[in-house]
């Protein structure tokens, strides 16, 4: 996972990103048609299906259904 941090600091610093400085370019680029994301399981079913709180994201619905 730190392959790239190594070639950044032993061989070439400017084929690298730096990953301490933010990116410069928009978060939506080359996505123009992207759907925002949204919520398919309400709080009150992951609450009813007892997901544990640092488990309840955009895909606890599948997690529902595989806790069933």
């Amino acid at each position: 996972m730190g392959a790239h941090l190594a070639r950044r600091y032993l061989w070439d610093a400017e084929a690298e990103p730096d990953p301490l400085q933010m990116p410069t370019f928009a978060p939506d680029l080359g996505l123009p048609q992207r759907r925002p994301r949204a919520m398919v399981a309400s709080a009150e079913q992951l609450a009813q299906g007892r997901v544990p709180l640092e488990q309840r994201d955009f895909c606890g619905h599948h997690l529902l259904q595989l806790m069933r």
